[in-house]
């Protein structure tokens, strides 16, 4: 099937079905869920509009736990905790960039239940945007704190120093159960 809609409003969205009552946290648990970015129409982004070019590289990258069992899951206490849908997926596989290069994140914490402190080692943001809207910007921070829903879009450049930014959630026990990556 296809639904048609009209997007109203540039951001980060987290979209999963409703089956209604108690199946609806279920689903979600069960990866029945997805990101959408709805791109700004005629705005741009503060960074790309100060350096007049689209980003080097764009990434949707979402944060989810996996748990053992239904009580663990109404418990909070998560088995795992991956970034799109794998393990370690960014120590396996590095994301590479330059020294310079312009990075556009569209983060979405789809929880269900665990707050993220999503994070680059060594990287202070120029803008993060709360919801991936233009106008909800904020200014040279290291952290945006995101709860189950939540989403940001973050612009930043490489710094000149090669190296590798380790890019994790500072709520550390998540990092520890899997998300975590370069």
């Amino acid at each position: 099937k296809s639904v048609r809609f009209r997007a109203m409003h540039p951001g980060v969205y987290m979209y999963h079905c409703a089956p209604g009552g108690h199946a609806i946290p279920m689903h979600v648990l069960f990866g029945q869920y997805g990101m959408m970015v709805v791109e700004p129409k005629t705005e741009k982004f503060q960074l790309e509009k100060e350096l007049g070019h689209a980003p080097n590289l764009e990434l949707y990258l979402t944060q989810h736990e996996i748990y053992a069992s239904g009580k663990n899951a109404v418990d909070g206490e998560a088995a795992y905790t991956m970034f799109n849908g794998r393990l370690f997926r960014y120590v396996e596989e590095p994301i590479m960039v330059n020294p310079g290069d312009y990075v556009r994140i569209h983060f979405l914490n789809v929880g269900p239940n665990l707050l993220s402190t999503f994070h680059l080692v060594g990287i202070i943001w120029d803008y993060a945007y709360w919801q991936g809207h233009p106008r909800n910007i904020m200014t040279a921070g290291q952290t945006v704190t995101a709860g189950p829903s939540d989403s940001f879009t973050i612009e930043f450049r490489i710094p000149p120093d090669e190296g590798a930014y380790t890019m994790l959630t500072h709520a550390v026990g998540s990092a520890s159960r899997g998300a975590i990556g370069l």
